[in-house]
């Protein structure tokens, strides 16, 4: 259910930004038209804008897709969403001003684009501003919520319970937690909301709504636990196995990548990757890396050929070029 309701209201946030960007679009047509001075006021009255808009929100719903900017984390936080806007507008705009120069459109007003692109900025940043606390108050209401069952109650449980109950406005509801043999401290024990033991999780799953079941045990205890695992899983429930402590510690050093379940011939292991999952990312990376390496090429040549025009001073007649077999 909160599976469709998330596409349900990604469709519509596209739809708000669809009409935010038409908005923006049609106030810097009109300040551009009338408002601005005289010397920079006006525009040609010949040009079709209606195109020119429909080219914008074709860019601007790629730019927003690649960017992740409907990407369903309920933990994102309203700086990040911000950045990814603001990297999203701008890499629209430099896509459109890099399209409108291939094709050799030059009737279109630069500073139109200017204006589209600053008014932009600020209706998109008020727009996730206001829905960012339309949502914070909705869910303080108690709707849209996860509800959280930690299975454990160790050291790794302790960290997230703490965690949960310090994520104001993050759509998470601590059930409780159900022990697996060990017992928290005295002291930690209403905290943890210990609610039972792991026999009793096929009552709790029945007796309350649990969205979300977080394993947190030893790995040794794992084996133990795996058919009330399949039996979450049956009901419909999230599982998600908590990580060693150790393993955790290798995603904080810099240069280590993002851990992923893979098979390496046949066998489960832990891999490391350091390159973009977003494919829309990784396209953005290729685009600049071939851009970059072209006018690296085209800046560089006269440097070759006054290179390629020195070697043959020197030794008419050995090649430019070397080569061997190897």
């Amino acid at each position: 259910m909160l599976k469709e309701q998330a596409t349900i209201i990604a469709g519509l946030h596209r739809c708000l930004d669809l009409s935010i960007t038409a908005l923006a679009f049609y106030l810097a047509f009109v300040v551009k038209q009338d408002y601005l001075p005289q010397a920079y006021r006006g525009l040609l009255p010949d040009h079709d804008y209606t195109t020119l808009f429909c080219l914008i929100a074709i860019i601007w719903y790629f730019s927003f897709w690649v960017q992740g900017v409907y990407a369903t984390d309920p933990n994102q936080s309203l700086r990040r969403l911000l950045w990814k806007c603001f990297k999203a507008i701008s890499f629209g705009i430099l896509f459109l001003l890099m399209t409108l120069y291939i094709f050799k459109i030059e009737d279109i007003s630069r500073l139109l684009i200017g204006l589209f692109y600053l008014i932009e900025l600020a209706l998109i940043f008020l727009g996730k501003w206001i829905i960012t606390l339309a949502l914070r108050h909705h869910r303080s209401s108690g709707y849209n919520i996860r509800n959280v069952l930690i299975l454990g109650c160790n050291q790794s449980a302790l960290e997230v319970a703490d965690a949960l109950s310090k994520e104001n406005g993050a759509p998470y509801r601590l059930v409780g937690c159900l022990a697996d043999g060990l017992f928290p401290p005295k002291d930690r024990i209403d905290t943890m909301r210990v609610i039972g033991t792991s026999d009793d999780l096929e009552q709790t799953l029945l007796n309350n709504v649990v969205d979300e079941l977080v394993v947190a045990t030893d790995t040794e205890k794992l084996t133990e636990l795996t058919g009330y695992i399949r039996m979450a899983d049956e009901m419909g429930v999230t599982v998600r196995i908590l990580a060693p402590e150790n393993i955790r510690r290798l995603t904080l050093i810099p240069r280590v990548g993002k851990i992923n379940l893979e098979d390496f011939v046949d066998i489960p292991t832990l891999g490391f990757d350091s390159a973009p999952s977003n494919p829309g990312e990784m396209l953005i990376k290729a685009v600049f890396d071939y851009s970059v390496a072209f006018a690296g090429i085209v800046l560089t040549s006269p440097l070759w050929l006054i290179a390629a025009a020195g070697i043959k001073l020197v030794s008419p007649q050995g090649p430019v070029f070397y080569k061997q077999t190897r």
